[in-house]
């Protein structure tokens, strides 16, 4: 697991200068991020269509990615990410996204299967509870989505891929 993990991270900030903290600017101020979420445990509960996302063991910074106009990536608070849907970046336009939901299939004897599964989503109406490392979306999924999601879904891994805003354009 933690291999996939460093896996991801290396291809999400590859080519990319970790900045911590709050968000660079660029010359003409408008700096449009995509986002990465980890986590260690997930489940989806739907009709297909639409649902709830919750997201367990979730870091207290989320990953951001830039490269127009500049190249550049960071860690952001989940609490500010949070915020995005009512600051103006996620609020004006709900974020499309893609969950890469991982499953191990256990073997009687010990060994392990990884079962990739990739969902496009839309996200909406986060709740962030910070003591408990849980994130909750509603999603709906988007038009020609090739993966059907199931009415339940249980993953030992998640990565959700986040859609992109203008983090420089958003009020507060």
């Amino acid at each position: 697991m933690r291999k996939m993990v460093a896996a991801l991270l290396t291809f999400a900030l590859m080519g990319n200068s970790l900045v911590y903290g709050g968000t660079p600017t660029s010359p003409d101020n408008r700096l449009q991020a995509s986002f990465v979420i980890l986590s260690n445990d997930a489940s989806i509960k739907g009709n297909g269509k639409e649902g709830t996302l919750v997201l367990k063991g979730v870091s207290p910074h989320i990953i951001y990615l830039a490269d127009r106009p500049n190249r550049v990536s960071g860690q952001m608070e989940t609490t500010k990410f949070v915020d995005l849907w009512k600051t103006g970046g996620f609020s004006k336009s709900a974020p499309n996204a893609v969950i890469e939901a991982v499953v191990l299939n256990r073997h009687g004897k010990g060994e392990k299967d990884l079962l990739p599964n990739a969902y496009s989503i839309v996200l909406t109406k986060p709740i962030y509870k910070a003591g408990k490392d849980k994130l909750e979306f509603h999603f709906k999924t988007l038009p020609g989505n090739q993966m059907p999601i199931p009415a339940q879904v249980k993953a030992d891994y998640v990565a959700v891929f986040v859609d992109g805003v203008c983090l420089t354009c958003v009020n507060g």
